[in-house]
């Protein structure tokens, strides 16, 4: 139970500290005026039931200058304990601490006479108890675990955006692993450019074989084995004797050249004749056309072994090969050409060689003209020849061999697809991507939130059905109970049909209406020109319900001993009948729960209620009220009887407390009693006799002129006593006298005319 209120201030009009503790007792009734504070009492403490510091900021007292502070002790099985708003927030929370009040019927039940979604789903909460609450909470919290897991599922999902293109991420997840991604990736990439460049590849030169040169030794070799026999023998051996005396076979071409110039038998050199010398003579046998032709033939080796291979050629040669050395570098990106180089270095010295070789053979054979010379002086030029036409054909193979990968190439170009070559790699780069180390921890992370998710999702499914069977009992009993006290607060309705229902999302809510002579009203919306709730049920009859609703759940069997209920304005709306039945019905609440607490702006129904627990033996009531300190409220005791006494009554206490006590500080309260208490007790002693609002004065008239056997004719000898009385009486009363009434008396001229007074209420005579 609560038992003190240790701190409350800064909250609405409790703006100032406790002087002292407030204590609360087993049943503690509190009144208020309208706007004192009651409302906000009873927020306080269903904020402190749920924690609920947003509560207790919005009723933070404006203009207040101190912080908002709240303390409760509470009295448990367990011992003592405080719960604590201080700094803006609560300790701990008293969830055995229920609350009816507005905010729980519009939070619950009902708001401007409709029922709407929310209603049916907090309603559950209230309703279902600690236990199928906690079950609930299990739903919750399994179906908020999955909706986390599911957003960092997402959240991967969306990290893999970027590798997995267009994919799909199932497609995606499942693509193998290509260990020689990286090289597919690369031939695929050259395929697609070559595709891209297909025309400009097809038109781009191959390679071009050298051309081979013609070095034959045939010539050469038949001078180098011809001779000269058409000659006299004597000429030749006198031109012979005469040309080995004269230089030799130098002296012997010159005289050869010479004789073309032997004209009309006269010497060119000298100008003697020439005719009948025998040497002349030998010398035109000797040197005849024929022999002239082979002389010319073997002059003629010289000249052949110099031009035979020059170095221009091999230049030649070298240029056209790094030409085809350029041509391969342009297909370096597509193509792997092998493409030798020329050693121009060795192909100019086997040249050389060869012109060494001839010219060496034409030397010789210059200076045996007449006689055949060996062929085997050509064997050197011939090998060398022949290493040089291996290399040459060597290169010219090559570039064979590079020009048929050229012209595959080529063809190939003419069969690629590029958009099936483009749908290769963008899977090869998935493949890769998937398997990369990022994305795999990309994967793990969706892996975990999707084993997460399936775990929460079991995990929700088995709460729900049990949350489903739990629900399933306890609405029904919920329903049995509220109608219990439907037909305790002799309502015209009854609750039908409660049950649980998922309409409109995955939290539960109730599902329920009302039977009205024995017709079915769903609660919530209901058809245009249709009954609803808002129009079947009176404004008392929705309170009643919201109060059986309330009531149900805190007097259930398993767990009213423990708690704690608050309740504000119970019983407004209601008529007689159910004001009766409401104050059984909390006497029944203060027997059976830890603790009733209620708040109301009627001190009758609250005497009234004191009352009857007083008659039903409910221990410890504590009347209490909320009373105005300046501009602010407090806290403090409470006298019922005295606050619903009628004026009558407050009259006689007030000169009856003079009398029998010491004179007060203030006796112009007495002296304006005195007057009024005779009247009333005159009105209460002849009724109908005396008419009501008629005064003394005319009252002391009426018992003047009574005729003989009218009741008041026995106050006949009072009438100079009671005029007495009225004059000294009316003093103090401004709509008796003609002047500004008395504002003062002494307790010696008060005295006397409050014992009349007394004498006359109790014994009927002022004597």
């Amino acid at each position: 139970m609560l038992e003190k209120l240790l701190k409350l201030e800064g909250v609405g009009l409790f703006a100032n500290p406790l002087a002292k503790a407030v204590e609360f007792k087993q049943a503690t009734l509190i009144y208020a005026d309208n706007g004192r504070g009651k409302s906000t009492l009873s927020a306080v403490m269903r904020a402190c039931a749920s924690a609920d510091s947003q509560a207790m900021a919005a009723r933070e007292t404006i203009g207040g200058t101190g912080a908002t502070r709240a303390q409760l002790r509470f009295k448990l099985p367990t011992g003592a304990t405080n719960i604590t708003f201080d700094a803006g927030a609560w300790d701990a929370a008293m969830p055995s601490l229920l609350v009816f009040d507005q905010a729980f019927i519009e939070r619950n039940v009902f708001a401007g006479g409709e029922v709407h979604a929310d209603h049916h789903q907090s309603l559950l909460d209230f309703a279902l108890g600690t236990a199928a609450v906690a079950k609930k909470k299990e739903v919750d919290d399994a179906s908020e675990a999955m909706t986390v897991a599911t957003k960092a599922r997402s959240a991967a999902e969306g990290k893999l955006q970027g590798y997995r293109g267009t994919m799909t991420v199932a497609t995606f997840l499942a693509l193998p692993e290509e260990p020689q991604a990286d090289e597919k990736i690369a031939d695929y990439e050259s395929r697609i450019a070559n595709a891209n460049s297909a025309a400009t590849l097809s038109q781009r030169a191959a390679l071009k074989a050298l051309t081979l040169p013609k070095v034959e030794f045939d010539e050469f070799e038949t001078v180098l084995k011809s001779s000269f026999k058409q000659m006299h023998e004597n000429a030749g051996a006198l031109v012979k004797a005469h040309v080995d005396g004269h230089g030799g076979s130098d002296s012997q071409r010159w005289i050869g050249e010479g004789l073309r110039f032997l004209k009309n038998d006269s010497c060119p050199f000298c100008g003697q004749a020439t005719k009948g010398i025998e040497l002349i003579d030998a010398y035109a046998t000797f040197f005849n056309e024929q022999y002239n032709a082979h002389n010319s033939r073997i002059q003629a080796l010289p000249d052949m072994a110099r031009r035979s291979l020059s170095d221009g050629t091999i230049d030649s040669w070298a240029t056209e090969s790094q030409a085809n050395a350029d041509r391969a570098q342009a297909w370096v990106e597509q193509l792997h050409l092998d493409c030798p180089t020329l050693d121009s270095a060795a192909l100019k010295a086997l040249a050389k060689q060869i012109r060494a070789c001839l010219e060496g053979a034409a030397e010789a054979k210059a200076k045996q003209p007449l006689e055949p010379v060996g062929t085997a002086l050509l064997e050197p030029a011939i090998e060398a020849r022949d290493a040089i036409l291996k290399l040459l054909g060597d290169y010219n193979a090559s570039v064979e061999t590079a020009n048929t990968k050229i012209a595959e190439f080529k063809k190939t170009l003419q069969a690629e697809n590029k958009t099936l070559l483009e749908a290769s790699l963008a899977r090869v780069r998935a493949q890769k991507a998937r398997h990369s180390v990022d994305v795999v921890a990309i994967v793990n992370e969706r892996t975990q939130a999707d084993e997460e998710r399936d775990k929460q999702e079991k995990a929700k499914t088995t709460a729900r059905e049990e949350l489903d069977k739990l629900m399933s009992t306890m609405l029904t009993e919920y329903e049995g109970d509220i109608n219990k006290w439907l037909t305790h607060l002799r309502t015209p309705f009854k609750v039908s049909k409660m049950n649980y229902s998922y309409v409109g999302g995955p939290t539960p809510r109730t599902e329920y209406g009302v039977l009205v002579r024995e017709k079915h009203v769903a609660a919530g919306k209901a058809a245009a020109n249709a009954p609803s709730f808002s129009t079947v049920l009176s404004d008392g009859d929705k309170r009643s319900l919201a109060l059986a609703f309330f009531l149900a759940k805190a007097l259930n069997a398993k767990s009213c001993a423990g708690n704690i209920v608050v309740l504000d304005d119970v019983f407004a709306s209601f008529d007689s009948n159910r004001r009766s039945q409401t104050i059984a019905a909390l006497c029944d609440v203060a027997k059976k729960c830890a603790q009733v607490i209620v708040l109301a702006h009627d001190a009758y129904f609250l005497y009234e209620l004191e009352k009857v627990m007083a008659e039903e033996k409910v221990p410890e009531v504590l009347p209490m009220q909320i009373r105005r300190v300046g501009e602010f409220s407090e806290l403090a005791p409470a006298d019922f009887s005295m606050m619903c006494e009628s004026d009558y009554y407050k009259r006689y206490r007030t000169t009856w407390s003079y009398l029998s006590g010491a004179a007060p500080d203030d006796l112009l309260p007495v002296a304006q009693a005195l007057r009024v208490l005779v009247e009333g007790n005159l009105h209460r002693r002849f009724p109908g006799l005396i008419s009501e609002g008629v005064t003394m004065g005319v009252i002391i008239g009426l018992i003047e002129s009574a005729p003989p056997g009218n009741p008041l004719e026995q106050l006949k000898p009072q009438v100079k006593d009671l005029r007495s009385f009225n004059e000294f009486a009316s003093l103090f009363h401004h709509d008796t006298q003609g002047k500004i009434p008395r504002t003062s008396v002494t307790d010696g001229e008060l005295h006397p005319f409050a014992k009349q007074a007394m004498a006359f209420v109790h014994l009927g005579t002022m004597s």
